[in-house]
Parts: C-alpha cells; sequence; structure tokens
C-alpha cells in the first residue's frame, strides 16, 4: 500500500466506465458514438468480455480532461455516471 502524504495530488483528468448487458449493448453503443464525436476524447471499443475482479460484466472506458467533465454530465441523460480521478 501506498504512505500517506501530506503532498496535494495533481490530477490531470478523469475515466469512466460504461456497463452494459447483451440487451443494453445497443444503448451503450449510442453514448460512445456520441462521446467520441462531441468530446473528441479517447473512447476503449465496446468489450462484451468481463475484465476481472474491477470489471465483472461488458463495458467500455473512456478518458477524458477536467474540463471534459462539465460537458459530459449535462450529457448523461437517464445514464447512472461515476467518473474516476487519474493520478498522474
Amino acid at each position: 500500500m501506498t504512505e500517506p502524504t501530506t503532498q496535494p495530488i495533481k490530477i490531470d483528468g478523469y475515466h469512466a466506465h460504461v456497463y452494459y448487458t447483451a440487451e443494453t449493448r445497443p444503448r451503450a453503443a449510442q453514448p460512445r458514438e456520441t462521446i467520441a464525436t462531441a468530446l473528441d476524447v479517447e473512447v476503449r471499443e465496446l468489450s462484451d468480455a468481463p475484465k476481472g475482479v474491477p470489471h465483472p460484466v461488458p463495458q467500455f472506458r473512456f478518458t477524458f480532461t477536467t474540463s471534459v467533465a462539465l460537458k459530459l454530465n449535462t450529457m448523461r441523460g437517464s445514464y447512472r455516471a461515476e467518473q474516476y480521478p487519474t493520478p498522474r
């Protein structure tokens, strides 16, 4: 485990995962395309296979800067959104 520090951690950006099932895959594909084109961020492919313990269901991931986080919150609509800081 990392030792505690009194130094602030610089957060350069975030990453998020969109989870889906076989039934909701088409619904997940739409925001993936919107996020990629409207926000110009790195978006990974839809991953139908589980990715181990942290991501046991199908999902896709995208990374974005702090400035994009505000835009993303206005786009989320009826989706549940969780954003994770990406410390550098």
